[in-house]
């Protein structure tokens, strides 16, 4: 791995051409099975997209909704009709066998309309299929802790370096870290 480091602001007035202001660090390992990188946690209790309250939000807290729909690689076992509460049927990007697919496998959506994870929203004359994605539970409605990875690009001072080379790894390995 490497990461793109900025490790300079200012006018760059003392430069003779262009303003350097990034550098490389290269991160390497013997063997790759033995790395553990943490990730970063996520504060969902100030995340503005989680909006909408349900029956459930002592437990699962707030959610926002995701699309069902998903415009990625096809699947055939993720092309499945959904009859919606009006009774009409639906498929993901409007017809079988398109470049769309769900999202979910047709038992993990009966599982999410059994516990409440669906919300069907019409507009116009069209329905919508959402997952709603809430902040203290996946979409197993198990426990969790939202992370995301860490960037490759990094802005930050020597001192903040190495507070987050010890987050990442446990442990400081260069005794004097420039980064």
């Amino acid at each position: 791995m490497h990461f793109i480091r900025k490790n300079k602001a200012g006018s760059g007035h003392d430069s003779k051409k262009i303003a350097i202001e990034f550098d490389y660090i290269v991160c390497y390992c013997k063997n790759v099975n033995f790395v553990q990188i943490n990730k970063k946690p996520v504060d969902v209790e100030e995340d503005s997209k989680y909006r909408f309250a349900d029956e459930f939000i002592e437990r699962r807290g707030k959610y926002y909704l995701r699309d069902l729909d998903y415009k990625g690689s096809y699947s055939e076992k993720l092309d499945y009709p959904i009859t919606t509460p009006d009774g009409s049927t639906i498929y993901s990007g409007g017809e079988f066998g398109k470049a769309n697919t769900w999202r979910w496998s047709q038992k993990k959506f009966n599982w999410g309309i059994d516990n409440n994870f669906i919300e069907f929203k019409k507009t116009k004359d069209k329905w919508k299929v959402y997952i709603k994605q809430y902040q203290f539970v996946d979409n197993n409605d198990e426990k969790y802790i939202r992370e995301i990875a860490y960037r490759a690009l990094i802005d930050f001072s020597m001192v903040k370096g190495l507070l987050i080379s010890m987050k990442l790894w446990k442990l400081m390995f260069f005794l004097f870290l420039k980064m």
